[in-house]
């Protein structure tokens, strides 16, 4: 039973969430101004910042790499296509 009651008020926080962020202030919700809060936080710019330098560090990297691979293998002789075996 305790578990019930458990479940039963975190969905009646969850709905009093809910209901409480739909209430208009200068014909905008605070949901909205919440989420326009949290775009524009300077937390936000970070956090895009840091998501961009990872994704051209590994885009960089895989460039790197595949050049170095197919220069390995040009030196050894070898072609950067799959070999097809004929049985």
């Amino acid at each position: 039973m305790d578990e019930f009651k458990f479940v039963l008020r975190c969905f009646m926080f969850s709905a009093l969430i809910i209901l409480f962020s739909q209430v208009k202030m200068n014909d905008q919700t605070l949901e909205s101004k919440a989420e326009i809060f949290l775009q524009d936080s300077t937390t936000a710019h970070f956090l895009q910042q840091s998501a961009e330098g990872g994704a051209q560090f590994l885009s960089k990297t895989y460039q790197t790499s595949m050049t170095y691979l197919k220069k390995k293998m040009a030196q050894a002789g070898g072609s950067n296509e799959p070999s097809k075996y004929e049985n």
